[in-house]
């Protein structure tokens, strides 16, 4: 999974040689765009074919009825579309405008949620989508793209991700969007209608802010790549200071991330401590490993030096990790002082000394009359 991932962000990045032949982007980067010229098949006319036959097979795909031309068809189709919109968008602005007039960006989001489409079409749009984000250079085009709701509908939906390609891309297209938002863009992908609340550490709905309930999600995932990729788009959108976006991001922060980070860490030292009763090498180090990685996570959180979130990993470190590993030290039922009034008199021992009297020298002679 996780090579597969790499390679998925080696192909959206446009990292041909470092990308396998089956992941290598069909988009290169021109080395002299002035003197490009458009290929034959990017014209208005022919991508406004192309998005047709992409909506009427979408659409039978979300029904549920067979597609006219076959899978693998289709997702050529959807490539040439992609390829047409990011030329446009170096060259002619007239192809994103005919993308938003089809609507097509509603189509491919439904496709995606749709439990119907076949697995190599969603992840060619999720590629697509990766792409787009990446390579909208006009703010017209990356507004669009964020407006509408269509993009909090795909994060706040749930695509069919059982596939390791199609969670790999999902992760990929979750990254590419994260690192591109700023303080402006990214109130396009705040769900308003969800009011946040106050305090410390503000009451919000995971659902308010899809994109970062995704980092989340992926933050604590199994694969390395995975957790890599959704923590790398988590503390991108932490360090935008916009006051909406810095506040949901925040709260779900408190509320959903630092608690399960410091149950992990809690059960990351149970296991380091029942391998070491039980001479467990291996799973000593796994235990460490875990360890590590929480850890430095949670470093992260705070070097961001925002107050609520330093104040929850400060409180939920201590409430679940330090205090019971303290109370599980098993201390004496009795205190020394208690235990020696106990002791019956000919056992006990004075409480400034470690000798007994046998042991003191005589006292004295008393002094002359």
């Amino acid at each position: 999974m996780s090579q597969l991932l790499g390679g998925v962000l080696a192909a959206i990045q446009g990292a041909a040689a470092q990308a396998p032949p089956w992941l290598r982007p069909p988009l290169e980067s021109p080395r002299d765009e002035a003197a490009e010229e458009a290929p034959m098949q990017f014209t208005p006319q022919s991508l406004a074919c192309l998005l047709s036959d992409i909506s009427r097979d979408l659409t039978a795909a979300i029904s549920g009825r067979p597609l006219r031309c076959s899978p693998p068809q289709l997702v050529e189709s959807i490539r040439k579309a992609t390829e047409a919109l990011v030329w446009g968008e170096r060259h002619d602005g007239a192809f994103f405008d005919l993308f938003c007039e089809r609507q097509a960006l509603a189509g491919f989001v439904a496709a995606l949620l749709a439990p119907g489409a076949p697995q190599v079409v969603r992840v060619q749009l999720l590629q697509s989508l990766s792409i787009l984000v990446q390579n909208a250079r006009r703010d017209t085009s990356f507004y669009y793209l964020l407006s509408g709701g269509h993009i909090n509908a795909l994060l706040a939906g749930q695509p069919d991700l059982r596939d390791e390609e199609a969670l790999a891309y999902f992760v990929a297209f979750i990254k590419s969007l994260a690192l591109r938002v700023d303080g402006e863009t990214a109130r396009l992908l705040v769900d308003r209608r969800i009011l946040s609340g106050s305090g410390g550490c503000p009451e919000s709905s995971p659902e308010s802010f899809p994109l970062f309930q995704q980092c989340v999600r992926f933050a604590t995932h199994r694969d390395h790549m995975v957790k890599t990729s959704a923590r790398a788009a988590l503390l991108s959108v932490l360090r935008i200071e916009q006051m909406e976006v810095r506040t949901r991001a925040s709260a779900s922060t408190c509320q959903h991330l630092v608690p399960v980070l410091a149950r992990s860490l809690r059960n990351a030292w149970d296991s380091a401590g029942a391998a070491v009763r039980g001479r467990d090498v291996d799973g000593l180090g796994s235990a460490l490993d875990v360890e590590e990685d929480l850890l430095g996570l949670l470093n992260d959180l705070l070097t961001l030096e925002i107050s609520e979130i330093s104040e929850a990993v400060t409180r939920f470190v201590l409430a679940s990790c330090l205090l019971p590993l303290l109370v599980g030290l098993d201390p004496p039922t009795k205190y020394p002082e208690q235990a020696i009034e106990d002791l019956p008199p000919q056992a006990a021992l004075p409480h400034s000394g470690a000798r007994d009297d046998r042991e003191l020298p005589p006292p004295p002679p008393p002094p002359p009359p």
